[in-house]
């Protein structure tokens, strides 16, 4: 491990990062570097970042995979995604419970409609009758 803690570029706890330039970025770009010079782990560039700076290895850990998701050069976090695809899972069983509860109803809706328009073709056929029987009776009386 011949890096420094001052060859660190990243600024001390409680300053900013420099016009133009986000802190998370900063410390991706120098894990990155530190990672491709000195072969060390993910793990010890966050502590050796976070003694220089002044912070938690935990919190340099959480800038950089922050600014790498947003770059899309890492992917969510496995809980994250896992956690995400299980609640729409329940999203999608609950809707579908919903729909087959909706479409079961409509159903007997369908059901009583049909068997409310058979009752008025009954009804209309019988007062047809009735009433061409009344006209047969109107045409002897008449």
């Amino acid at each position: 491990m011949a890096t420094q803690t001052s060859s660190i570029a990243v600024p001390p706890e409680g300053e900013k990062a420099p016009h133009g330039t986000t802190l998370a970025k900063m410390i991706y770009d120098e894990v990155e570097r530190l990672l491709a010079e000195d072969g060390m782990s993910k793990e010890q560039v966050f502590a050796l970042i976070g003694e220089a700076t002044g912070r938690q290895p935990r919190t340099v850990g959480a800038n950089y995979y922050r600014y790498a998701r947003a770059q899309g050069t890492t992917s969510p976090r496995a809980g994250v995604a896992a956690r995400a695809a299980q609640a729409e899972a329940g999203d999608v069983a609950a809707s579908a419970e919903l729909l087959v509860k909706r479409i079961s109803r409509m159903a007997d809706d369908i059901t009583q409609l049909q068997a409310d328009v058979q009752r008025l073709h009954d009804n209309a056929v019988a007062q047809q009758a009735a009433a061409d029987k009344l006209e047969r009776m109107r045409a002897l009386l008449g």
